[in-house]
C-alpha cells in the first residue's frame, strides 16, 4: 500500500542498473534479458523509473564516466526495442 501511495502521489524510482565498477576489460554490460526488458516496459513501477548508474560518478575519470553512461544509454535502448 505504501507503494502505491507514493506512485499514486506522483512519487518516482531510481534503479542503479549500470554497475559503475572499474571493469578490467572495459567490455560493455551483457545483453539485457528479454523478460527483464518486457518487465522494466509492461509494469509502470519501473516503466516510470530513473534508470541511473548504480553509484556516483563523481570519483571516476571522466573516460569512465563517459562509458558508464554510454552502458547506460544501451540499457535504456535495450528496453525500448523489446516488445
Amino acid at each position: 500500500k505504501a507503494i502505491e501511495n507514493f506512485v499514486s502521489g506522483g512519487g518516482r524510482f531510481a534503479l542503479g542498473v549500470i554497475s559503475t565498477g572499474r571493469s578490467p576489460s572495459g567490455t560493455p554490460p551483457p545483453p539485457l534479458s528479454p523478460d527483464l526488458a518486457h518487465t522494466i516496459k509492461a509494469d509502470p513501477l519501473f516503466r516510470d523509473a530513473l534508470l541511473t548508474p548504480a553509484c556516483g560518478l563523481a570519483l571516476h575519470t571522466p573516460e569512465e564516466a563517459e562509458r558508464i553512461l554510454s552502458d547506460l544509454l544501451m540499457f535504456k535502448h535495450s528496453c525500448n526495442k523489446t516488445k
